[in-house]
């Protein structure tokens, strides 16, 4: 992966995530410690609860330098999580909140 590029990086996996109880689960791919040590973070990782295809991983180098995977290379965390399902509601007003529609940098941090 050259030095400030990104990469589509096929691993040859594919699940199906459930829970213990068999409920579907999607997944999301999250960085690995050390590969963002080596400026090398992931841009992308929601997995559906219905894919069943391989798994790919979106990666940036923000390094100037080069970087090489292998196979074998622990490249990214799977985290699962639960999909919540219900009937959505359309509503012309939401209950208040302290924090209302307050966005970036507004709750003071």
């Amino acid at each position: 992966m050259e030095g400030h590029g990104h990469a589509i990086v096929s691993t040859g996996i594919a699940i199906e995530c459930t829970s213990p109880t068999g409920e579907p689960m999607g997944a999301l791919l999250r960085d690995k410690s050390s590969m963002a040590a080596r400026r090398l973070v992931l841009t992308g990782g929601v997995i559906d609860a219905g894919y069943r295809g391989e798994i790919k991983v979106l990666m940036e180098n923000l390094s100037d330098l080069p970087a090489t995977i292998r196979a074998g290379d622990k490249i990214a965390n799977l985290i699962p999580y639960p999909v919540l399902t219900g009937e959505i509601k359309v509503v012309d007003d939401l209950n208040d909140s302290s924090r209302k529609a307050g966005g970036f940098g507004s709750s003071g941090r």
